[in-house]
């Protein structure tokens, strides 16, 4: 069998127009002459390139995430030329429209950096007038037919359709300009990759209509000028078969033919893997009785069920494409919701019950998540990999931040590009390339995550740089390894020195200097700033890559953290060459450890690609002394990286887009089974590994949580408030989609009210003042009343006119009612009826007068009800409670909350059992933040809170503090903390200050017991 490897890209394309705007260029009337300086010049000024959209995007991201000899085994459609693309005919091709416009860069950096992103909503679609017009370019097996196209009029051998569209020149000249569009592929041997990338716009019914023929004499076309229709001899038909399945079969057009008219059983190709991006789902309650149990409704889908390819296949779906087509997926509420609801999907919904058989299914929720699900044998595993800091939506709002596409082009390339780069599939549940699944996806996942932060370059929005980033790939020359490692310009000068060497201690010094290898100054003209990017290109390359990678393998060197030190230096060039030193430092046994670490690096450059045998000094590399040995290896990895880093920076100020990978440890990854129920978390239930992370979390934070291998879990983070417990996750998520969206409506008829509950030191107030800032209210805007200091309506009424007097078209004050239920006088929740018009009807009473509120935001606090469910309870105890539940108007005042949140202790909810350990998670957060706030100076330089084991032994495990958050804030403002650089046992309070605090009762004394835990570590 010949083994050459061909992957083959098609799909549903288009003609991609981007509509910019642009600045207006400066001129000096006066001095212009006014003749040759046009007035449209002065007006706004908008620039619309054309690119190749659909299946061509995946191809060009493909070949950028590959290497040029495995690029030269991609065959997608031909590219049009730019001018035929922007001249194409709506009636005939598709085109879309998008609006770009400037935006700040996510993360901002320093608040001063734009990119283009698309205007949320402003997709624009022209097509074909007829939907069975549509054509698309061609990819078929080589073929022993040759000739041209053939444009026959009319006839009754025709299909109907035909028939109708020979009738339209203009569709007869835009076939004819597509016959030289055909590529070819071996449809007789090598091994097949198949890529799809259907959009719903006909790719799976296609037919090659006019691109069939059984004779065609060597007429030349005629030109548009002359007869609409040209006349050449022979019988025009159309091509019996879709065109997506000559990808699968075996052999060439005619052999696939014959058998197909014979009816003979078609051969499928020697097919590697198949990768099939769908978005048109078919909803369940549209099939009908010709559907089968065998089918799902897709064209591709069923091909692929009939002929056993479902094994050897990735199929990749949008969550959103999924909820279009009926499913319930709830949307950003948490992680585990996320899980739970798709694992659900997985037993009841027709379309993915057909796709069980598939190798992998990806199900892409935003840039942050994805639940991936694995079927080999008859084993099934299933992982939720996501961004512990934000939710489905949470990375970024597309009303403030703009939108990009096609992110799901992104993934798809990336699934391919890993799998062409021997991304095999696992043969059993054991195989560790489960996890090199898992890694792939999360490389997705960060690529669709720099293709939104980067946006458009603006410094790159013209359209010579976008036409010449979207030219045609296909024609590349023959690779030669070897050739380009002599031309590689991504060069790296230096030299190497040791000393201090004995048996104990060992220092390695690198100097090596970097060339402009990428040529920035004859880019941006201008040697100081070339010298600059070269400095930025250096501290980037040493200072962050290569430091970070050498601490790696050195931290898997079965080497203690202690034994070993890196040190970086970059220097000032007065060239473009610019100068920088690494420093490895060992104090323990010095030839042990350069051995181990030598073979790390070797390992690491090996994986990636590098090849020594062009890098060696000598044919015999054994009688390099060991510690030149590793020299060598450490300025090879410099060199390996020294390209991804000055491309990245190239990709940066000079192409229009990019996708270089962030660092795929952003995102974390859980196994999931198909027990995972309702009260599923992602967190450990291990009552000891939850305190270990609790520790971890006080002294590292939850960015350092990685660092020492623990996953991060998910959090939500409302400014300066960290929610870990998923249950609060959820509610305040919703609470705040719920403000958001009020936010959004321009003259809503009344007030958005919430109710927020928990017990006395909870945070209540802090948790929905964090809350409303996140949501985008201002701190000035927020009004707080505890309404068990008012004794009288009148109190209550003026305070209504506050808010009134607060609203504006600019501004919505979030109001913030504490004590809602406490008594008015001696009457028992007596205030909730004083809140029912303005509840229902946005009006309030004053003085007999009718008073309109405004638009505003209220939140109810409850007092003496912990929970929800305690509160409404009293509805549902019977008796008398639920009379009078019902006479205070308790049915009513419920009925028109919108939300509401529970807020957990931190004390657990059996203070002396302990059964529920997730409040060490939410006392490790409070002091965690409170460090982080109030005493900076008990951090390191990487952020390593300096804390005795002891006292943070006592603080997350003493068994209640009295007043919740509140007590455990005091503990910290008790303590003689001001100045000082570490939290010691001597820095404690005494046990009479900790006594208002602590918990104390008949059976237990809380001060005796924190003490107690101090002295335990």
């Amino acid at each position: 069998m010949n083994e050459q490897k061909q992957v083959l890209v098609a799909g549903d394309v288009f003609s991609d127009w981007l509509l910019f705007e642009k600045e207006v260029e400066s001129q000096d009337r006066f001095s212009k002459d006014t003749a040759a300086y046009p007035a449209w010049k002065n007006e706004r000024q908008i620039f619309i390139p054309a690119v190749h959209g659909g299946a061509w995007i995946v191809d060009r991201f493909l070949r950028m995430m590959l290497n040029p000899d495995q690029a030269m085994q991609v065959r997608c459609y031909k590219r049009f030329s730019h001018d035929r693309l922007r001249s194409g005919d709506s009636r005939h091709v598709i085109h879309q429209f998008t609006d770009l416009k400037e935006y700040e860069s996510i993360p901002a950096e320093g608040g001063s950096l734009k990119t283009y992103r698309a205007v949320a909503g402003s997709y624009r679609f022209s097509g074909p007038v007829n939907a069975s017009a549509q054509l698309h370019p061609i990819l078929l097996p080589a073929t022993s037919e040759g000739g041209c196209l053939s444009t026959t009029p009319p006839g009754d051998s025709l299909p109907d359709d035909v028939a109708r569209l020979t009738e339209d020149s203009t569709y007869l000249r835009h076939v004819q300009s597509l016959q030289d569009s055909a590529v070819q592929f071996d449809g007789t041997a090598g091994v097949r990759t198949i890529v799809l990338y259907d959009r719903g716009n006909g790719f799976a019914d296609y037919k090659n209509k006019y691109m069939h023929y059984e004779h065609c004499d060597d007429t030349e076309p005629e030109t548009e000028e002359d007869s609409p229709v040209s006349q050449s001899a022979g019988a025009l038909s159309q091509d019996p078969i879709e065109g997506w399945k000559y990808l699968f079969l075996h052999g060439t057009p005619e052999e696939i033919r014959a058998r197909h008219k014979s009816g003979d059983q078609q051969r499928i190709a020697d097919i590697s893997h198949v990768f099939v991006s769908v978005k048109n789902i078919p909803d369940p309650r549209s099939w009908n009785a010709k559907h089968d149990s065998s089918g799902c409704g897709h064209k591709i889908i069923d091909f692929m069920i009939e002929n056993d390819l479902l094994s050897e296949s990735t199929i990749v779906l949008d969550a959103n494409d999924l909820r279009a087509s009926g499913a319930h997926i709830t949307r950003g509420a948490s992680w585990e919701r996320t899980a739970t609801d798709t694992l659900r999907l997985f037993q009841n919904h027709p379309f993915l019950l057909r796709l069980l058989g598939a190798h992998k299914i990806v199900i892409r929720f935003g840039i942050s998540g994805a639940i991936v699900r694995q079927h080999s044998g008859n084993l099934n595993n299933s992982w939720i990999i996501y961004d512990p800091a934000t939710s489905e939506q949470g990375f970024a709002d597309a009303s403030r931040f703009g939108t990009m596409y096609p992110m799901d082009a992104v993934l798809l390339s990336t699934l391919t590009a890993e799998h062409v780069n021997n991304w095999t599939a696992p043969k059993d549940a054991g195989n560790p390339s489960s996890k090199r699944c898992i890694t792939t996806v999360k490389k997705g996942l960060s690529r669709c995550r720099t293709f939104y932060q980067h946006g458009w370059n603006p410094k790159a929005t013209t359209r010579d740089s976008i036409e010449k980033w979207d030219q045609d790939h296909q024609n590349l020359p023959k690779y030669d390894p070897l050739e380009r490692m002599k031309n590689q310009r991504a060069t790296v000068l230096g030299s190497y020195s040791y000393e201090d060497w004995d048996d104990r201690r060992t220092q390695l010094q690198f100097e090596i200097y970097i060339n402009d290898e990428y040529e920035f100054g004859q880019l941006i003209n201008s040697g100081r700033l070339s010298l600059a990017i070269c400095k930025s290109v250096a501290e980037e390359l040493f200072c962050e890559r290569v430091s970070r990678l050498l601490k790696h393998v050195l931290s898997t060197a079965d080497l203690p953290q202690d034994t070993f030190s890196i040190g970086t230096d970059v220097f000032d060039g007065r060239t473009a060459k610019v100068p920088a030193t690494i420093t490895i430092q060992f104090s323990c046994d010095a030839i042990d450890a350069i051995t181990k670490v030598t073979k790390l690096v070797e390992e690491k450059l090996i994986r990636g690609g590098f090849c020594f045998k062009e890098h060696s000094r000598g044919d015999d590399r054994k009688r390099w002394r060991s510690e030149e040995h590793l020299s060598h290896a450490v300025k090879c990895l410099v060199m390996q990286e020294h390209e991804f880093v000055s491309q990245q920076i190239h990709h940066r100020l000079f192409a229009p887009v990019t996708f270089m990978e962030n660092e795929i440890d952003m995102f974390s990854s859980s196994e999931l089974d198909s027990g995972s129920g309702e009260d599923w978390a992602i967190l450990p239930a291990d009552n000891s590994r939850l305190y270990s992370i609790s520790r971890e979390l006080v002294v590292r934070g939850f960015g350092g949580l990685t660092e020492i291998g623990i996953e991060r879990f998910p959090i939500a983070q409302f400014g300066t408030l960290t929610v870990v417990d998923r249950n609060e996750i959820e509610n305040y998520r919703d609470l705040n989609q719920l403000v958001r969206n009020y936010l959004k409506r321009p003259s809503p008829e009344r007030p958005l009210c919430s109710a927020v509950f928990g017990p006395p030191g909870s945070g209540k107030s802090f948790g929905v003042k964090q809350l409303a800032q996140s949501a985008g209210i201002n701190g000035a805007d927020i009004l707080e009343y505890n309404l068990s200091q008012f004794e009288r309506k009148e109190d209550l009424e003026r305070a209504f006119i506050n808010v009134r007097n607060a609203c504006s078209p600019s501004r919505t004050p979030l109001v913030f009612f504490d004590e809602f239920d406490s008594s008015l006088g001696k009457e028992s929740l007596g205030w909730l009826k004083m809140f029912l018009s303005v509840m229902q009807d946005g009006t309030f009473s004053l003085n007999g007068d009718i008073m309109q509120l405004g638009k505003s935001i209220l939140i109810f606090a409850g007092g003496t009800s912990e929970t929800f469910g305690d509160f409404i309870a009293l509805a549902s105890e019977g008796g008398e409670s639920a009379k009078y539940f019902r006479a205070v108007k308790g049915p009513d005042f419920v009925s028109r909350l919108r939300g509401y949140i529970d807020i957990a202790s931190i004390n657990p909810s059996d203070a002396l059992q302990r059964e529920n350990s997730v409040h060490y998670l939410r006392r490790a957060a409070i002091v965690r933040s409170i460090i982080k706030r109030e005493y900076p100076g008990l951090l390191d330089g990487a952020g390593v809170a300096s804390i005795d084991e002891g006292v943070l032994n006592a603080i997350l495990k003493v068994s209640c503090y009295t007043h919740g958050a509140r007590s455990l804030s005091a503990l910290f403002d008790m303590s003689n903390l001001v100045g000082k650089k570490r939290f010691d046992r001597s820095q404690l309070p005494s046990e009479n200050q900790l006594a208002m605090h602590l918990e104390h009762t008949q059976r237990h004394d809380g001060v005796k017991e924190f003490f107690r835990l101090v002295n335990e570590a």
